[in-house]
């Protein structure tokens, strides 16, 4: 998203889509849209939250692209949504295996707590997740999010920016999968690393400053890829997947 606006980008064929605007006036923000593959249809699906009128709700919005931009063109109100992803950088979606996963505030006994809303691309339907029982106040703080890893949802929290626990909720139940101590790379925060995959043995991070941290599950030790250069800047990495989808003309 890039002022309010939607682009979808194919990174193998450089091919660029910008969206038509919605019918609603969505919240135009990256943490309120997600993004994912159904592979049963081969389409992908944009996501955008939207809440109208104090009385008219909330609800979300559907956009579905087809392989070549055939039929693609028109986004889709469906039924109210249990309720609308929290606006921060901590809430932003996680897609696996063909369901988008968003963090959620509800009201309950006590106070408002996180619960996690999950959206099925494709039926269509939202269902709630909870919170891993009995350990959500042990962190103090809400700078939790949703990745995927190793094709499990996982939900990521930290522990006075030291300790970072990865749970993983396999079979509908949630598994404390890994704990890793960042205190050893001295004043570097835990919330400057975000999770990026897990190969050979090793838990890859994304560093808030562009580099690449190595983490050993076994020997519990880091090592570092530095100057990841972009365009003469330093970048960000991200996972890439050669993708030959065609988006069509854009």
């Amino acid at each position: 998203m890039h002022w309010g606006q939607i682009y979808v980008c194919n990174p193998t064929s450089q091919q660029q889509l910008k969206l038509p605007d919605p019918p609603c006036v969505s919240f135009k923000s990256g943490a309120h849209v997600g993004f994912g593959y159904v592979p049963s249809k081969n389409v992908y699906k944009v996501v955008d939250f939207f809440s109208a009128e104090p009385k008219s709700g909330k609800g979300c919005m559907v956009f579905t692209l087809h392989d070549g931009g055939g039929n693609s063109g028109a986004w889709r109100v469906i039924a109210d949504c249990p309720n609308i992803p929290t606006g921060s950088w901590c809430s932003r979606f996680a897609c696996v295996n063909g369901t988008l996963y968003w963090r959620v505030l509800r009201q309950s006994y006590g106070g408002t707590r996180p619960n996690i809303a999950a959206f099925d691309l494709g039926e269509e339907k939202f269902r709630m997740i909870q919170y891993p029982q009995g350990h959500l106040d042990d962190y103090g703080g809400d700078m939790d999010y949703l990745i995927e890893l190793e094709g499990f949802l996982c939900l990521v929290k930290s522990f006075r920016c030291k300790i970072m626990d990865i749970w993983m909720l396999k079979d509908q139940v949630w598994v404390k999968e890994y704990s890793i101590d960042f205190s050893s790379l001295g004043a570097i925060s835990v919330l400057c690393h975000t999770p990026l995959d897990v190969r050979d043995g090793e838990i890859l991070f994304k560093e808030s400053q562009g580099d690449l941290l190595h983490y050993n599950i076994q020997s519990e030790s880091f090592r570092r890829t530095t100057r990841l250069f972009c365009n003469g800047r330093f970048g960000s990495p991200f996972l890439y997947f050669d993708n030959l989808f065609s988006l069509g003309s854009s």
